[in-house]
Order: structure tokens, then sequence, then C-alpha cells
């Protein structure tokens, strides 16, 4: 996990990974000095094969999606997919 916060527009950046290969994954996120307020977008990528990857020939075999994030209580929750990398951006209000 991994996270980036930007002050001036309050905006948290979180990305997870789940290296799980046969389920996803779900994790909620609190913050101890913010309360998040809103989910600004989610994107992920996975795939069912740990081993599968873009090649020139297969361009396309891997590729970004929309995922969703939920705001729950003042936390946000994420549901990160299998074999899968999400990063969700959401705008916090400090406390």
């Amino acid at each position: 996990a991994c996270a980036s916060y930007d002050e001036a527009s309050q905006t948290l950046c979180v990305s997870l990974v789940n290296r799980d290969v046969k389920q996803d994954v779900q994790v909620d996120v609190s913050l101890a000095d913010a309360t998040v307020k809103q989910v600004l977008g989610a994107d992920s990528i996975s795939h069912s094969d740990p081993k599968a990857a873009n090649t020139w020939n297969k361009p396309d075999i891997i590729q970004p999606a929309k995922s969703k994030a939920t705001v729950q209580d003042g936390a946000v929750r994420i549901t990160v997919p299998r074999c899968g990398f999400i990063v969700v951006r959401v705008k916090v209000q400090p406390r």
C-alpha cells in the first residue's frame, strides 16, 4: 500500500496491490486526522493469470478499468481485484 496527500487540493491518492489469485480483497482506509468526503475516481489493472503481460503483438491483454470505491462513515471502502492493482483518489476534510 502507498498513499500521498496534496494539501492544496485536499486530495488523497491510495494505491493497493492484491496478490491473491483466487479472490478480491475489501479494504477500508480511515484517517486519524481527516474525514473522507468523496471518491473522485478509482482505476484498476488486473488479470486472472498473474503472469499475463502485454506484448507488441497483443498490446491489450491487460487494460486499465474503472473501479468502484465508496465512502463509509468517513472512510473509503475499496475492493481490490484479485491479481490486481488499484489507485483510488478521494477528497478529504481535515479534522
